[in-house]
């Protein structure tokens, strides 16, 4: 990127090699948990690391990814093994590919394979931080109080995960 002023050479040299991306989307209830730990991460981190977050999903993701070395990403998900305001750590060679029926609602291992297969660069290591959610749907709906309260929780392994590096900038 090159900024006013500037030379791309420049521009190149001071970007981050890590990115935090959180997913989310804050009009729905407890889907903008990732946001708010955003927020607060961007102001601990400062210039470390690109913090910043996206609604977008499917291989729309791969823009926002592309030219980093890391990625460590937020999300929060609905599922019977994951309690409401719980938060992991997800490995994403764990997860097995789909089938989805439009490359909008493809999967981490589907855009893990399309940036291999297309010889972008993709983050080597990539980590997923994901909180239990409750309600992902009730559009304008107030964040779960067990979400909402786990929060500092996802913050405190994003910065585990980050720090387990020498260096993540």
């Amino acid at each position: 990127m090159i900024r006013s002023g500037g030379s791309a050479k420049k521009s190149l040299a001071t970007k981050p090699k890590t990115i935090v991306l959180a997913l989310g989307n804050d009009l729905l209830a407890d889907d903008g948990a990732a946001l708010l730990a955003a927020r607060s991460l961007k102001r601990r981190l400062g210039k470390a690391a690109l913090v910043t977050h996206t609604a977008v999903s499917g291989m729309a993701l791969l823009a926002e990814l592309i030219g980093f070395e890391r990625a460590v990403i937020l999300d929060v998900i609905c599922s019977p093994d994951t309690a409401p305001g719980s938060v992991v750590e997800l490995d994403p060679k764990s997860f097995r590919p789909c089938s989805p029926g439009s490359p909008h609602y493809v999967g981490l291992p589907e855009m893990l394979q399309a940036a291999e297969t297309l010889g972008m660069s993709f983050p080597r290591d990539v980590r997923i931080v994901a909180m239990g959610a409750k309600d992902v749907a009730t559009v304008g709906g107030r964040m779960t109080r067990k979400v909402r309260q786990a929060v500092p929780e996802m913050v405190r392994i994003t910065q585990q995960i980050l720090m387990r590096e020498a260096t993540y900038a």
